[in-house]
């Protein structure tokens, strides 16, 4: 049986007030959140006003009854007067283009109780008593009361949800597809826009260091973002007890930080906004986040060691392939292939295949220790280059004995000549 009150006050805009304290308590009681209770309370001050203003004239003799009931999901608020006859369904919505551009005012309450609320009726009881009943059903993951169910059941119902979002996140390794949807469950349960997940870097390079993994409603830009940050050591703390230095996480709208940890190893950090009401977060709040994080972190470790291997096994397997043509490649090179252009053939196709190396030049160093171009891509041409000149003796006998990357050197630290010359291809 869902719970019901009333109030009777004269009809007069003085006790306007008074009604919408009192709807606003009964919404809240229902289970609805502040914006919705604010839309509320917006249609049943408009309605109580055209019922003063039209139906008695400002007469304060009259009275307005309100009475609200809130029914498996449905939350009524029941307008009953007597005098002129108000139905909102038989009024249409104005024209909006032409109501401004006329700089007209008032007129929009019947529009506003439409948009807010679900459903409008209108019924005469008698000759001279009208039923103006605005309705709003409760939306979200429960369409019940909590008022109507006893803890246990309540605990049990919370439960369950906890469950479905263990099963949930445990269902892929994948990193972005996890920590997507803790910031979705928690920032659509705490009714918060912004959110952030970081991840630790592996402490072995530096302390301090994260990595921006996933974001919702801030600027996507900022995925994989390396961010250096000393947190404070409390598992869960807002910005207040930042250090000045980290202004660039306030700057962004993020107020509330929760700590993940597996086995008492930090995992990485959940940085949300504030509420979009603007108030703080209740104690079962961060209880109910806490607990999700608890269960989200073996999935998260999980998937982060299982992309570690991934990555081992793929590095390993391409050094095992490098290995597998740089055999071949020297059978190739003792065996049948005793001229120039065999050999740089199947160092070309080594070059592609291995490596996806298409643009190349190659020089050879002869006895007299003179350099010259054997080899040259389509893309890069060696015609403008002087490989004795670029090549000096002098520079060359120490630096050609390794690997190097030019690109790792200045001008003037290694070969100028070829630097600025291959720049300009």
């Amino acid at each position: 049986m869902g719970k019901s009150n009333k109030i009777i006050l004269t009809s007069s805009t003085k006790n306007l007030a008074k009604v919408r304290d009192f709807v606003g308590e009964q919404a809240a009681e229902s289970g609805f959140d502040d914006s919705t209770i604010n839309q509320i309370i917006l249609s049943v001050d408009e309605a109580c006003t055209n019922i003063i203003k039209h139906a008695h004239k400002y007469d304060e003799n009259e009275t307005i009854e309100v009475e609200t009931s809130f029914e498996k999901g449905e939350f009524k608020i029941i307008l009953k007067y007597k005098g002129k006859a108000f139905d909102p369904n038989g009024i249409n919505n104005p024209n909006m283009k032409e109501y401004f551009s006329s700089f007209k005012v008032g007129g929009l309450g019947v529009p506003i109780m439409k948009k807010f609320m679900t459903k409008i009726e209108f019924d005469t009881k008698n000759s001279d008593t009208n039923l103006l009943t605005l309705i709003k059903i409760i939306h979200g993951l429960l369409h019940i009361s909590l008022m109507e169910y006893n803890d246990p059941v309540r605990k049990q119902l919370e439960l369950n949800s906890l469950i479905e979002f263990s099963q949930l996140i445990s269902s892929k390794l994948d990193l972005k597809y996890i920590l997507n949807n803790i910031l979705l469950s928690t920032m659509g349960k705490m009714l918060i826009s912004k959110g952030m997940m970081l991840i630790r870097i592996d402490a072995k390079k530096e302390d301090g260091l994260f990595v921006i993994e996933s974001l919702k409603g801030l600027d996507q830009h900022l995925a994989g973002t390396e961010v250096k940050a000393i947190f404070p050591k409390l598992a869960v703390f807002d910005s207040t007890e930042l250090d000045n230095g980290y202004s660039y996480l306030t700057d962004l709208g993020l107020h509330h930080f929760f700590k993940v940890y597996f086995q008492n190893k930090l995992l990485g950090v959940l940085c949300l906004g504030k509420k979009l009401n603007n108030t703080s977060l209740s104690n079962s709040e961060v209880v109910s986040i806490e607990t999700m994080l608890n269960i989200s972190a073996s999935a998260i470790e999980n998937t982060i060691r299982f992309n570690e291997v991934k990555s081992l096994n793929a590095d390993l397997n391409n050094r095992v392939r490098q290995l597998k043509s740089l055999f071949e490649l020297s059978k190739e090179f003792n065996s049948s292939i005793i001229d120039k252009d065999s050999i740089i053939k199947v160092l070309s196709f080594t070059l592609l295949g291995n490596f996806g190396i298409k643009d190349f030049i190659i020089f050879s160093r002869g006895k007299d220790d003179k350099f010259s171009l054997i080899k040259d891509s389509r893309k890069i041409s060696a015609e403008e280059i002087s490989p004795n000149e670029v090549f000096p003796l002098q520079s060359t006998s120490d630096k050609m004995k390794k690997t190097i990357r030019i690109s790792d050197f200045t001008e003037s630290e290694f070969f100028p000549n070829f630097t600025k010359q291959v720049s300009s291809l």
